[in-house]
């Protein structure tokens, strides 16, 4: 395969997760079932970093001396073990940032461990995501596109949406979100009042125990998009093209940065 199916066209959009019960190496292994049980299929191509422990990084660049790329034959059983081994955090030597994956009608998504909040160490710091291209989902509607290029920004949009609900309910993390161009801001730097979240975010229940009324807060906040329960929590869409009712919120930029407030002070709370 000669395409780099590690390199995601932008826009790129980001389904992204905080897991506090599953450390950094489960987290990437298990949202790498998730993927595979979406429909993606790995490629084996991945950026591993090299040493004794599991890295902790403020920004990829501060992995520079140790990160590498590595390619698994994965048509070889001796490839395809190495690989799952890899996954699943079973090579203390080598540690899993990037996977490659290929989605039917979508094309390339990664499975990666995202940057974590400065200055902050331990597990549960480092968000992990599935990013996917949204050239077309992404397009201004004074744009005109094609029928068939409509047909797979619509594609792209279904597929995220439901990883994005498979994973919430598969795995159970804290929160999540869907970004454009962002990566998920860790707890530490919600609970600041910094960063940002995309139009789409998850709270478990766990969350909403800890800091009642978070739920109520964000279902009014969305009054206007749609709002769903899981069975672990609950998933607020601001942007009809991810949602089934097809309803977005008016001034999407401000409901987001609502959202984060009201999320950061939820993370406050529980300290």
């Amino acid at each position: 395969m000669t395409r780099d199916t590690l390199y995601v066209d932008p826009p790129q959009i980001s389904a992204a997760f905080l897991f506090d019960q599953l450390d950094e190496p489960q987290a990437l292994g298990r949202l790498c079932d998730v993927a595979s049980a979406s429909g993606a299929a790995a490629t084996g191509e991945c950026e591993i970093v090299r040493g004794d422990g599991f890295p902790v990084f403020d920004a990829i660049s501060d992995l520079a001396p140790t990160l590498e790329r590595a390619r698994y034959d994965l048509r070889a059983a001796a490839g395809r073990a190495e690989w799952q081994r890899l996954v699943e955090g079973g090579l203390p030597e080598a540690h899993l940032l990037r996977a490659g994956f290929e989605v039917p009608r979508v094309g390339t998504a990664v499975v990666e461990l995202q940057p974590g909040a400065a200055r902050v160490r331990g597990p549960g710091q480092h968000p992990a995501a599935v990013t996917v291209s949204g050239d077309l989902l992404g397009m201004p509607p004074s744009v005109s596109l094609s029928k068939a290029e409509r047909r797979q920004a619509e594609v792209t949009a279904v597929w995220i949406a439901a990883l994005f609900r498979r994973a919430n309910e598969a795995l159970d993390p804290l929160y999540g979100g869907v970004l454009i161009e962002a990566y998920l801001p860790p707890p530490a730097t919600l609970a600041a009042g910094e960063g940002r979240i995309g139009p789409e975010v998850y709270v478990s229940d766990r969350l909403e125990a800890g800091a009642p009324g978070t739920q109520s807060a964000l279902a009014a906040l969305y009054a206007q998009g749609s709002v769903s329960r899981l069975a672990t929590g609950q998933l607020y869409s601001g942007w009809g093209a991810l949602n089934p009712d097809g309803r977005s919120v008016p001034q999407p930029l401000a409901v987001a940065s609502k959202a984060a407030a009201i999320l950061g002070g939820a993370l406050a709370a529980l300290g």
